[in-house]
Formats: structure tokens, C-alpha cells, sequence
């Protein structure tokens, strides 16, 4: 992998930024989103970009790298401002990294999803080709995991988008889904709006438990209109990580991201504050899945949102 940046994008830039088939649990519902009119190349904040360009972590011919990091002048739009306000009392993201933990393993299952299992092939974007939740259900189970199930909530969530909105094409909610390294169990939608691009949305309401019971699921599963963080995310090639290995990797992004999200830059004066990481996980050369880890001050921006807002990360792999 080339951790040089390309000369074009060197500087710092200005963001112009379930059981298969069961029906759904009483208990799940998709109300209280505002849809947030952001384009997907549109600044959220007062943000600049910074360029990180720094392998995190290499497991036989995989590594996951970080290349971009968005920084706002306004720290309630922060990472770190989010993750306080989800974990009263603390002052890091350290809880918080638990819950992006299982969101980057939740990536990692949607990178599978209607993967031909050739590693050399082009991941297909058919959407008929195979439901998105019996190929996640699969993927998650390929994988170790230990969940409650995985649901269809395309037609709850719908109704939030305008008729010139880009929607999704499906929307599943993995239900407790229990990270393997830390016992934190959480519930995660995830939006697939077509040629490999989605995001993980993380529903957190307040309080983050450090258990797997069915409590810990149902208060992870709402927030309404309140502070979370979502992944944005485009796959490429399904990994040739073995389970145990995917799981590592997603521990090495949270971490470093629950490391970085403490800190702040320096721009002609003024003090930004971290809030988008922006990377990649490779194999070989070859881009498994870019990510953007995107913190949410109020309400959820159901909106695709790229993870090349920054810039393109092509030239890094």
C-alpha cells in the first residue's frame, strides 16, 4: 500500500461536505429520524480536512489504513462532544469505540453481500440477486457472530425521504448483535443504496451497557432525534480475513478512532475539533470497504453521505 498522498489532495481541503423472513418485533420501529437535506458532498459544519495517511493495522496481506480526518470549528459536532453526551460522565470515547467495534464488523458482513466469493471479481451490485437479509443473516453467522436477528425495515423508513431524495434500496436492522471482543451488545441498521455504497447507522439512546442481555438490546435500539453516530461505507471485494482477524481489525479502527476523536487541530489560529475518520480496509492492493465514521448531533442524517468527501483514496492502496 502507498501511504504518499497524491500532490492534488496533499493539502488540508475545505469539506464540501431475525430470524430470516420473521416479521418485525412490536418493539422495532424506524420513527422519530429527521431526515437532515445534506448533499452528499456538502460541509455539515465550518470543517477543514486534514490527510493522516497511516496503516493502522496488517494482518497477513490486509491492512487497515487511515487516510482523512474532518475537523470542525464548532466542537459540539465533535466526536468527542458526542460521545459525552452518550456516556454521561466521561470524557473519551472508550465505551463509545465498543459500538463502532460492531459497526465495522457489521461493514465488513455487508461487504459480503451478494459477494461472489471470487476474490478477483467485481462484487456484484444486483440487489434481486439475493434478499439483503438472508445474505447479512449469512454473512454475520460466517463470521461467529451472536445476534438476535436480522429484520427488513425497508418500508418504516421510507416515508422519511422527499420525492427527489436518494433512498435506499433495502434497510435491515441486525437485532443485539453481541460484540465478540467486549460483550457490548447493540442493534445497527444498515441502508444499502445500491453500487456498494450504504452506511451503518449505530441507534443509541443514552447510556452505553456492557452486556448482553435483551435490556441493554432494546435501550441501544432507539434514539429519537438524538445524538449517534453512523458509518458510511462503499465495498469492493469480500476480505480474506478469517473471523477472529475481521474482528481485530475492527477493534484497531475503533481504537485509534476512540484515540484520535480526544484531539484537535490547529488552523491560522483557530482550534478545530476532530470529527470524521476517514480510511480503508485492503487486501493486497485491492480495497475491501472505504469508511467515514460520522458523529450525529441531533437527529440522523439518513442521507449517503460519501466517504470521499475529502478526497479520493484510490491512490492510497
Amino acid at each position: 500500500m502507498k501511504l504518499s498522498s497524491p500532490s492534488a489532495v496533499a493539502t488540508a481541503l475545505l469539506l464540501v461536505s431475525s430470524a430470516m423472513a420473521a416479521p418485525l418485533p412490536d418493539d422495532i420501529e424506524a420513527s422519530g429520524f429527521t431526515l437532515r437535506p445534506i448533499s452528499p458532498l456538502m460541509r455539515r459544519d465550518d470543517e477543514v480536512c486534514s490527510s493522516i495517511s497511516s496503516v493502522i493495522e496488517s494482518i497477513g496481506t490486509s491492512k487497515g489504513a487511515l487516510v482523512w480526518a474532518s475537523s470542525a470549528f464548532t466542537g459540539y459536532y465533535s466526536a468527542l462532544a458526542i460521545c459525552k453526551r452518550l456516556d454521561p460522565g466521561s470524557d473519551n470515547c472508550d465505551n463509545m469505540a465498543k459500538a463502532i467495534a460492531g459497526g465495522i464488523s457489521v461493514v465488513f458482513a455487508s461487504v459480503n453481500y451478494n459477494y461472489k466469493g471470487d476474490a478477483d471479481a467485481v462484487q456484484s451490485r444486483d440487489v434481486g440477486t439475493k434478499g439483503m437479509v438472508a445474505s447479512v443473516h449469512a454473512a454475520l453467522v460466517a463470521d461467529g457472530h451472536t445476534f438476535g436477528g436480522v429484520h427488513d425495515i425497508t418500508q418504516h423508513v421510507l416515508g422519511q425521504y422527499g420525492p427527489d431524495d436518494r433512498k435506499p434500496l433495502q434497510v435491515t436492522r441486525i437485532a443485539g448483535l453481541i460484540h465478540a471482543a467486549s460483550n457490548h451488545t447493540g442493534n445497527y441498521d444498515v441502508y444499502d443504496f445500491g453500487d456498494g455504497e450504504g452506511h451503518v447507522h449505530i441507534p443509541v439512546s443514552a447510556g452505553l451497557e456492557n452486556t448482553n442481555s435483551s435490556g441493554s438490546a432494546r435501550a441501544l435500539e432507539k434514539r429519537v432525534n438524538g445524538a449517534g453516530f453512523k458509518i458510511s461505507y462503499t465495498t469492493r471485494l469480500g476480505s480474506l480475513l478469517n473471523p477472529g482477524h475481521k474482528v481485530d481489525m475492527a477493534n484497531a479502527i475503533a481504537n485509534h478512532w476512540a484515540s484520535w476523536a480526544t484531539g484537535t487541530v490547529r488552523r491560522q489560529g483557530y482550534t478545530y475539533y476532530n470529527k470524521d475518520l476517514i480510511g480503508f480496509v485492503e487486501t493486497g492492493h485491492a480495497a475491501n470497504f472505504y469508511f467515514r465514521i460520522i458523529p450525529e448531533s441531533s437527529g440522523f442524517g439518513l442521507n449517503y453521505e460519501s466517504v470521499d468527501v475529502c478526497g479520493q483514496m484510490g491512490g492510497y492502496l
